[in-house]
């Protein structure tokens, strides 16, 4: 038997906060082997920069961004981290130092795994090992479309492509094509995705909202049409 479930770890959703920290079946596997989940506070910084990593964090619930700052102090997001999955397992990985931070959106538990005890999971457990290579040639293939974006699409095109990638991943069916997007996310954070300023992510909010591919409700959940958005999505410079 594994000693913890990569991607079977909480039962909460993202949408319905006092679900967010229910212990799932791996949860309770983890607790077995001795270890302790901590909880994070919306804000909170869960790792920053520094020494060389010995350990790994696993998201049972929450959200928790992965970002870099510049030596001016401009954020660079990379990705999100939903519940089941590992981070900070780069580094370890690749025996280098922590260069990113990780900051919790939203009330987040997550568990540290001691780089021995992640080592014995991957060795013991071919399904764990999967999972875990899956999660990260996912992160590599996002950096990958990141950086073509940047070179062959414009800034409303990039946006409506973070939309649709973030859709995908957390939304939810609305009604007639339809899907909600609710995440603790500002334009200042879709920014840093695109590689962009806010007020460029707001001009690009208000244009696609104006064509009617999205739509607010309240002060952080949108509406969107991922049919149409692909259209804007797809389009290259040129």
């Amino acid at each position: 038997m594994a000693m913890f479930a990569v991607g079977n770890v909480g039962t909460g959703t993202l949408g319905s906060g006092a679900r967010w920290c229910e212990v799932g079946v791996g949860g309770r596997r983890l607790r077995a082997q001795g270890l302790a989940a901590r909880l994070y506070t919306r804000g909170e910084i869960i790792f920053s920069p520094g020494a060389e990593r010995q350990s790994v964090f696993l998201l049972e619930c929450g959200l928790v961004r992965i970002f870099r700052l510049s030596a001016s102090g401009a954020e660079t997001t990379f990705y999100y981290v939903s519940p089941g999955e590992v981070f900070g397992a780069e580094s370890l990985l690749a025996g280098d130092n922590e260069e990113n931070f990780a900051q919790a959106l939203s009330p987040s538990r997550a568990w540290k795994l001691p780089r021995a005890v992640f080592e014995e999971a991957l060795g013991r457990d071919s399904a764990v090992l999967r999972e875990v290579a899956r999660q990260l040639g996912r992160r590599l293939k996002l950096a990958e479309n990141r950086l073509e974006d940047r070179v062959f699409r414009d800034v409303e095109a990039r946006v409506a492509r973070i939309l649709l990638e973030l859709t995908e991943r957390f939304g939810s069916s609305a009604d007639a094509g339809w899907m909600r997007l609710d995440l603790p996310v500002t334009q200042s954070d879709l920014a840093t995705l695109v590689g962009t300023t806010r007020q460029s992510v707001n001009t690009s909010l208000r244009r696609l909202g104006d064509a009617g591919l999205l739509a607010r409700e309240g002060r952080r959940v949108l509406r969107i049409l991922p049919a149409a958005l692909r259209g804007v999505a797809n389009a290259t410079l040129g």
